[in-house]
């Protein structure tokens, strides 16, 4: 109770389907004391978690290929007490319970690759399963939601997205998977265009998407040539707003241009550091590392601490003939194989 009184604690339930974790300062405490007409000292808190192998998941999934049930669903419930009434609450604002789910051996099997295996809630309505973020702990075989609900159901499946154009392509495995994990989206139903050239508009969006940080809704940025509404505007600005990206100049974010390899690693290197993973370069190891290719010389200014962090962190690498290509426009396969390794790299995956 003390810690409770605190607000300092975590308080959780673990059963053998799953252990559920939630910030005792997050339960809105007094309020539902109010409800129940009791002091907040006097309430009880009461986690649930519950357990169904029937046919919910398998009726909502109907022949979707793509997606495999790997069990049953798992509904977390979270609620105050005071004597025999109780009242259900919900976490407000951004109090997140975490869900940890044990990746049983028939599952591991069923779902192929463990990497795609994913967990999904219920949407409001019960009808559709709504993918959440999920990190794989195969070592522990355990999945992982850090930002699970309360009173909402939860299942886990694995989800295959297929391209028929990456079939043989160098990329394919590491674009597979954050495919699966909803951070890389095709062109069309089955294709990806991994050779085609990715927009400062597509990067930044993956980017923002990938360190979930959410749209700025109805936001521009301020940029003369991001008109209202623009699909994404949202991730565009609170990405700016946040520091990963900046302009071109002159009121423009020139968002149909290509990103340009030297554009990409001052972004990866500044989401390195948004998440506090530091990229230190000794005396004159910036200049030991790009001089390392034939058109080092090509790279701005600006762009030559951040293109060297980014090679020195394992997030950049050369083009083949011992060159950089520092202005090129990067295509969607790199820049989908560059984010895969930064989340690598600060363990998020």
């Amino acid at each position: 109770r003390a810690a409770l009184a605190a607000r300092e604690a975590r308080v959780g339930v673990k059963s053998p389907v799953a252990y559920i974790s939630i910030p005792a300062a997050a339960i809105p405490l007094a309020q539902a004391g109010q409800q129940l007409r009791a002091r907040e000292g006097d309430v009880n808190i009461v986690i649930s978690l519950k357990y169904d192998a029937g046919q919910a998941v398998l009726d909502r999934v109907g022949q979707r290929k793509d997606l495999r049930p790997l069990g049953g669903v798992i509904t977390t419930g979270l609620a105050v007490q005071a004597g025999p009434r109780a009242v259900a609450v919900n976490l407000p604002g951004e109090g997140k319970a975490s869900l940890e789910i044990p990746l049983a051996e028939d599952s591991l099997q069923r779902a192929g690759d463990p990497r795609k295996i994913n967990a999904y809630c219920s949407d409001p309505a019960g009808e559709e399963w709504v993918y959440t973020r999920t990190k794989v702990d195969l070592a522990n075989r355990r999945a992982i939601l850090p930002e699970g609900g309360v009173n909402t159901s939860f299942t886990l499946m694995a989800y295959t997205p297929v391209f028929e154009d990456l079939r043989g392509h160098w990329a394919q495995g590491d674009i597979e998977y954050m495919a699966a994990k909803y951070l890389a989206q095709g062109t069309a139903a089955a294709t990806f265009n991994p050779d085609g050239e990715i927009t400062r508009a597509e990067f930044t969006t993956m980017l923002a998407r990938a360190l979930n940080i959410k749209d700025y809704p109805g936001g521009e940025g301020g940029f003369s040539d991001v008109p209202p509404g623009a699909w994404y505007g949202g991730s565009m600005t609170a990405a700016f707003r946040a520091g990963l990206v900046e302009g071109v100049g002159a009121g423009r974010f020139a968002p149909a241009a290509p990103v340009t390899r030297e554009e990409m690693a001052a972004l990866l290197v500044r989401a390195l550091e948004r998440l506090g993973y530091e990229v230190h370069l000794d005396q004159g190891e910036a200049v030991a590392i790009v001089g390392r290719y034939a058109d080092q010389g090509q790279i701005h200014a600006w762009a030559r601490e951040d293109m060297a962090k980014a090679i020195k962190a394992g997030l950049l690498e050369g083009t083949g003939a011992g060159t950089i290509q520092p202005g090129a426009g990067a295509n969607r396969a790199q820049g989908t194989v560059a984010i895969k390794r930064l989340l690598e790299k600060v363990e998020l995956i």
